[in-house]
């Protein structure tokens, strides 16, 4: 780092002072600012950039010059010593004091939450809040660890940061690549809107890249979907889980779905019931029509204890259960509640229903989405090339 004090000649008033600047540069960079000190042009001394003089105005001002730059030198330093990235702006917001160096990275987390904790009971759902808080304990995490601070200011975020961030989801957290990714995302969309309000400049995120590598679905086969509906369980804790999930297979709801499903969802149109609902992740309408085994199930628990048709407990636990389940089972895959809605699609291209039809059940906001079920069934494959040969 560089400091330089200059005069702002072309700049002079109307009484002949002109400016005192301060030029800090760093790493090919610099910024220039008023030290709010005005002298006449023949006062500085270029060379020695000082005032020239010593009365006690003159020592005032050269005394303000000294500790303007010893400020500036303590900051430097300071920053190293905490390895903590270095920005021209900040520098200057230390010196001067201004408001704008006050946005910090966990406080712009902190306002992304907030807002949408506000609109939780409209367009957001719980589980987004939940996906920025979790983003806030890693950053907060990372900061303490590897960076020995409680927070850093926006303009500090750089594209070493998120390197380095990346590198401590992955090693120290323990995180995968999606896991990475998804984090990541969140914070993408902190940082986006801190530079619309202009509480940053640059964007960390420009020359960084973590793209989501597409999972393997879990699904169930026919043949194992009736083993599992016809398995005895030992209590009924692990029968109502097993109900709800295979209710699930025979709608294709996700968690979210089933855990809100009322009375007002079923409706009766062309002598039979269909269950439309708006998907809580995207908003989209799903229209699906409930299928003999699913309006068994239903009738089953039939919405007493209140507005909810089916006994539904938290995902964690559902999970857990559904994996003690799977070893009853004697399944070998890693079975999750997702997977219901992964065995409905594959059973419905399996069964010849058009896919534009699938997606139009499962609430896809986008074909491409339903067609990720498509590449992964083999089966509706093999069927579709022994008509082709048959064909032929």
């Amino acid at each position: 780092m560089n400091i330089l004090f200059w005069l702002y000649k072309s700049r002079m008033n109307k009484k002949g002072l002109a400016p005192i600047m301060m030029r800090i540069s760093l790493e090919g960079k610099r910024i220039n600012f008023p030290t709010q000190i005005e002298i006449e042009e023949t006062q500085w001394d270029k060379d020695r950039q000082k005032v020239k003089g010593s009365n006690d105005l003159v020592k005032a001002y050269n005394k303000q010059l000294l500790i303007l730059n010893t400020n500036a030198w303590n900051y430097y330093n300071e920053c190293l010593r905490q390895q903590m990235p270095l920005a021209l702006g900040d520098i200057k917001q230390a010196l001067l004091g201004e408001n704008k160096s006050e946005h910090t990275i966990l406080g712009a987390i902190e306002y992304q939450i907030a807002n949408l904790k506000a609109r939780v009971h409209n367009d957001i759902a719980p589980r987004t809040v939940k996906k920025y808080e979790t983003v806030k304990r890693k950053v907060k995490e990372f900061l303490a660890e590897e960076w020995k601070t409680e927070d850093i200011l926006l303009s500090q975020v750089n594209h070493q940061f998120i390197f380095e961030l990346d590198t401590f989801m992955r090693v120290k957290q323990g995180l995968h690549n999606n896991g990475v990714a998804k984090n990541m995302q969140q914070l993408k969309r902190v940082i986006r809107i801190a530079m619309l309000n202009e509480w940053m400049e640059k964007d960390p995120f420009a020359k960084y890249q973590c793209k989501l590598i597409e999972p393997k679905r879990v699904h169930l086969t026919n043949e194992e979907l009736q083993h599992l509906e016809l398995l005895p369980l030992p209590s009924e804790r692990l029968i109502k889980v097993k109900d709800i999930f295979v209710f699930a297979c025979y709608t294709g709801l996700a968690y979210a779905d089933v855990s809100k499903l009322s009375k007002e969802h079923i409706q009766w149109i062309n002598k039979r019931n269909w269950i439309i609902l708006d998907r809580t992740k995207t908003k989209n309408q799903s229209t699906i029509p409930l299928l003999p085994k699913a309006e068994e199930i239903l009738k089953k628990y039939g919405g007493e204890k209140g507005k909810e048709l089916l006994p539904v407990i938290s995902s964690q636990n559902l999970n857990k259960y559904l994996k003690e389940i799977a070893g009853m089972a004697g399944f070998k895959k890693r079975l999750s509640f997702h997977a219901a809605r992964h065995t409905f699609a594959s059973l419905a291209l399996n069964n010849g229903v058009d896919i534009t039809t699938v997606s139009a059940m499962l609430g896809h906001k986008m074909l491409k989405t339903t067609q990720i079920y498509a590449r992964v069934n083999l089966n509706k494959i093999a069927n579709d090339v022994e008509k082709f040969y048959k064909k032929g």
